[in-house]
């Protein structure tokens, strides 16, 4: 009798153990959490950002012009105005830039800018034969700038000539191309008041368009006469008649013209005498000498 009761204690403790340890597992099913964990689960890491998007190919995405477009304080650099030193011949007597119109390099185009006076402009026909000739002398290609000027109608000394085209004229020498201004005007040409056109510099002639007109008649027709002088003219610049060449065959009593009544380069094109010296229509083209000069010119022989 006396182990007994110790029995029975042992019992109770057993029994009160079991007890509390199903009441932890009944606590531990309700939350969730495991029984046998020492400390809570480490939250995820959070998400990586996502990469930047590739960048969108060509120039879409460019805001302003690259560095090398501007100088220094920011603002866009300006064209260059200067022309090279090969093209000087420009500013000199007519004849003189004829090897820049013609050979290859270093114009590899021609612009014709037509500057023109109110009432004086060209016929299109006039400056398309103008083109013509150019890319037939030249074998360049050959556009067209149409330049207005204020208006005029009385008589102009070359240096004027010069002035205006200087002035109004929008292309500039050099860059790959050389420029043929040719002026039409009103007026005429200050003591020269037989003169229906002059070539007086190296890229620049005119046309006097009044003088034209009254110098025209019943068999040389104005449309005629001024596509015949405008082409006289221009082959001036292209350095007719013996302007760039010594072949002797220009006329001993008009120097740096054609004794050839068949050709444009006569002298008699740029006078108003020229119904009185021709009994048709005048020559709008060069003859077979003029163009073995300009061939020869071309290619530096």
């Amino acid at each position: 009798m006396s182990r007994h009761p110790a029995a029975v204690l042992f019992a109770l403790v057993t029994l009160f153990v079991a007890g509390c340890a199903d009441a932890g597992s009944e606590v531990s099913s309700e939350t969730g959490a495991s029984s046998t964990s020492a400390a809570p689960t480490a939250p995820p890491p959070p998400p990586s950002p996502a990469p930047p998007p590739p960048p969108t190919s060509g120039n879409a995405q460019r805001s302003a012009p690259t560095t090398s477009a501007r100088r220094a304080g920011g603002e866009p650099s300006p064209p260059p105005t200067a022309a090279p030193e090969a093209f000087a011949a420009a500013r000199t007597d007519p004849g003189t830039f004829a090897t820049i119109l013609l050979r290859p390099q270093p114009a590899a185009r021609l612009v014709l800018e037509v500057l023109q006076e109110e009432g004086a402009e060209p016929q299109p026909a006039t400056v398309g034969h103008l083109v013509r000739v150019l890319q037939d002398s030249s074998g360049k290609p050959v556009s067209v700038a149409t330049v207005a000027l204020p208006a005029g109608g009385g008589a102009v000394t070359s240096d004027e000539v010069r002035a205006l085209g200087d002035r109004y004229g929008r292309s500039a020498q050099g860059g790959g191309q050389a420029v043929v201004r040719m002026l039409f005007l009103g007026g005429q040409l200050r003591g020269e008041d037989a003169a229906l056109g002059a070539a007086v510099r190296g890229d620049t002639a005119a046309v006097f368009v009044e003088q034209v007109r009254a110098s025209s008649g019943p068999l040389v027709g104005a449309s005629a006469l001024e596509q015949a002088v405008a082409t006289h003219e221009l082959g001036h610049l292209l350095g007719l008649v013996d302007l760039v060449r010594s072949t002797g065959r220009a006329d001993p009593e008009h120097p740096g013209h054609s004794p050839n009544r068949g050709s444009v380069m006569y002298w008699a094109i740029e006078s108003d005498l020229v119904t009185s010296v021709l009994t048709g229509p005048p020559p709008r083209d060069f003859d077979a000498a003029d163009r073995a000069d300009l061939t020869a010119i071309r290619s530096g022989s």
